[in-house]
């Protein structure tokens, strides 16, 4: 975790970005404790024995550090990696990781209200980009057509052939929403998304007899039937500091309107 506004050469960053296996940043001011702003004159030793001396601080660039052992400035050594700890009282307090996210990739799961539906997501980023991929899955947990008291018939069929009267209304709603996803900060992070809403209306009925099933209620297919719509989504997810989840999440997806809340693990 180092040093701010460097300027690497392209092919440098090219060997970097090759053998680097963990994250990288995009940094700014490397500061010490004493308030001190290191802005040049900075040397970077990797663990292959790449010294990157009097590195020009006239812009931020992305910097892969998996291999970092220490930083050098005037002041003398500023920073050592936790395998080798720097004995300096002079040691980093903030480093400015603009707007990667803290978040690299995640799982969420969450309610759709008001359709009370169950779904869960995937978001992911690469190396230090700010735009990633997002994708989610929701489906409505009321199950009508696997009932034992739906029938697959029409309303005409109850309404004018039974003669019974009809009580109501119930859907079942299947959604699956691709897109991307933008760092805006370390802990923000926002996705916009779009697909397919499968939406099936059913018309519930009652029997007076109770023949159809065991109350009188059962349902047949609504004379609306529904179908397949194009669907959009958009949210955000916070990352948070807790033991057990790693951030929440809250979006909004049509049609039909449904709020969508939950969380989200980290790896």
């Amino acid at each position: 975790m180092l040093v701010g506004r460097m300027k690497i050469s392209s092919a440098i960053l090219g060997i970097l970005i090759i053998a680097s296996s963990c994250i990288g940043f995009t940094l700014d001011t490397l500061r010490l404790k004493n308030g001190q702003q290191i802005l040049g004159d900075i040397e970077l030793t990797l663990a292959s024995g790449v010294v990157f001396e009097r590195v020009t601080s006239t812009k931020s660039e992305t910097f892969f550090y998996n291999n970092l052992i220490s930083v050098h400035a005037d002041t003398g050594l500023v920073w050592q990696s936790s395998d080798n700890l720097s004995t300096s009282e002079e040691k980093l307090d903030t480093i400015n990781r603009n707007n990667t996210p803290r978040l690299k990739q995640g799982l969420g799961m969450f309610l759709g209200i008001p359709q009370m539906g169950v779904g869960f997501s995937y978001f992911g980023f690469r190396g230090v980009e700010q735009l990633g991929w997002y994708g989610e899955f929701m489906i409505t947990l009321s199950g009508v057509s696997g009932r034992d008291n739906f029938y697959d018939h029409s309303e005409t069929w109850a309404g004018s052939t039974l003669g019974d009267s009809k009580v109501g209304d119930q859907s079942e709603l299947t959604t699956l929403h691709i897109g991307r996803c933008y760092s805006f900060s370390q802990d923000l992070i926002g996705f916009l998304g779009a697909g397919l809403s499968i939406n099936n209306h059913y018309a519930k009925y009652y029997d007076e007899l109770e023949i159809l099933s065991s109350d009188g209620n059962y349902f047949v297919n609504a004379d609306d039937e529904g179908g397949i719509s194009p669907g959009l989504v958009g949210g955000i997810i916070i990352s948070v500091e807790n033991p057990y989840v790693s951030g929440g999440t809250i979006s909004v997806s049509v049609p039909p309107v449904s709020v969508q809340v939950g969380v989200v693990l980290g790896f």
